[in-house]
Protein backbone atom coordinates (compact mmCIF):
# COMPACT_ATOMS: atom_id res chain seq x y z
CA UNK A 1 0.00 0.00 0.00
CA UNK A 2 3.10 2.11 0.20
CA UNK A 3 2.40 2.97 3.50
CA UNK A 4 5.10 4.15 6.19
CA UNK A 5 4.01 2.45 9.36
CA UNK A 6 5.01 4.01 12.94
CA UNK A 7 4.42 2.23 16.36
CA UNK A 8 4.60 3.09 19.87
CA UNK A 9 4.83 0.21 22.25
CA UNK A 10 5.44 -0.04 26.25
CA UNK A 11 7.07 -3.79 25.10
CA UNK A 12 9.76 -4.22 22.95
CA UNK A 13 8.79 -6.06 19.77
CA UNK A 14 10.36 -6.98 16.88
CA UNK A 15 10.21 -4.48 14.05
CA UNK A 16 8.44 -6.20 11.04
CA UNK A 17 8.36 -5.17 7.47
CA UNK A 18 7.95 -1.14 6.91
CA UNK A 19 7.62 -0.57 10.55
CA UNK A 20 9.97 2.19 12.17
CA UNK A 21 9.42 2.25 16.11
CA UNK A 22 9.40 5.53 17.97
CA UNK A 23 10.50 6.06 21.36
CA UNK A 24 7.59 8.27 22.56
CA UNK A 25 3.72 7.96 21.59
CA UNK A 26 3.81 11.69 21.31
CA UNK A 27 6.77 10.77 18.17
CA UNK A 28 4.19 8.43 16.73
CA UNK A 29 1.45 11.14 17.06
CA UNK A 30 3.34 13.65 15.27
CA UNK A 31 4.12 11.37 12.23
CA UNK A 32 1.14 9.83 11.39
CA UNK A 33 -1.54 10.61 9.10
CA UNK A 34 -3.62 7.88 10.45
CA UNK A 35 -3.72 6.12 14.26
CA UNK A 36 -5.06 3.39 15.69
CA UNK A 37 -4.99 3.10 19.45
CA UNK A 38 -5.23 -0.09 20.90
CA UNK A 39 -4.69 0.10 24.85
CA UNK A 40 -5.36 -2.47 26.78
CA UNK A 41 -8.45 -0.74 28.85
CA UNK A 42 -7.80 -0.85 32.60
CA UNK A 43 -8.81 1.44 35.24
CA UNK A 44 -5.30 3.36 35.55
CA UNK A 45 -5.32 4.08 31.82
CA UNK A 46 -8.42 6.15 31.51
CA UNK A 47 -8.40 9.24 29.09
CA UNK A 48 -4.91 8.62 27.63
CA UNK A 49 -5.85 10.54 24.32
CA UNK A 50 -7.22 13.94 25.06
CA UNK A 51 -7.00 17.58 23.72
CA UNK A 52 -2.86 17.66 24.65
CA UNK A 53 -2.76 14.59 22.29
CA UNK A 54 -4.52 15.83 19.26
CA UNK A 55 -3.40 19.13 19.83
CA UNK A 56 0.09 17.34 18.35
CA UNK A 57 -2.01 15.59 15.82
CA UNK A 58 -1.47 16.27 11.94
CA UNK A 59 -4.58 17.88 10.15
CA UNK A 60 -6.85 15.96 8.95
CA UNK A 61 -5.62 12.68 11.21
CA UNK A 62 -7.88 9.33 10.79
CA UNK A 63 -7.72 8.75 14.65
CA UNK A 64 -9.84 4.96 15.47
CA UNK A 65 -9.84 4.08 19.04
CA UNK A 66 -10.30 0.60 19.39
CA UNK A 67 -9.73 -0.07 22.61
CA UNK A 68 -11.94 -2.18 24.54
CA UNK A 69 -14.15 -1.04 27.34
CA UNK A 70 -12.66 -2.21 31.10
CA UNK A 71 -15.17 -4.78 32.49
CA UNK A 72 -17.47 -3.04 34.89
CA UNK A 73 -17.39 0.26 33.87
CA UNK A 74 -19.30 3.18 32.27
Amino acid sequence: MGMDVYYHDIVDKLTIGNATRVQSSSSSLRLSTSLRSMWTAARRTPNLIGQPEFALMKDGVLFLNLSPRPRGGP
